[in-house]
């Protein structure tokens, strides 16, 4: 009997912790800023996975930040610039 009850309070112990820590991160992500990233040859998928703490957007109207990313070649390589 005691068993059983030890392993219900840790089950509902388990289920109610993840559920706080859920409700707890979603307004975080509705109250990030919004970015809209303008660029030619950017790997999108590749920032958007590395840089989770900000909300991605299509329309650079719906943003907070508008990023223009430009490139150049420099002979050895290539030179980024962005401007917020």
């Amino acid at each position: 009997m005691k068993t059983v009850i030890i392993g219900t309070m840790m089950i509902l112990s388990i289920f109610f912790g993840q559920a706080r820590y859920a409700v707890a991160q979603e307004p975080a992500m509705r109250d990030s800023i919004k970015v809209f990233i303008d660029c030619g040859d950017c790997d999108f998928d590749h920032i958007r996975q590395n840089v989770t703490f900000l909300n991605y957007v299509y329309d650079r109207k719906d943003a907070d930040i508008h990023v223009l990313i430009t490139n150049q070649d420099t002979g050895g390589g290539k030179e980024y610039q962005l401007r917020l």
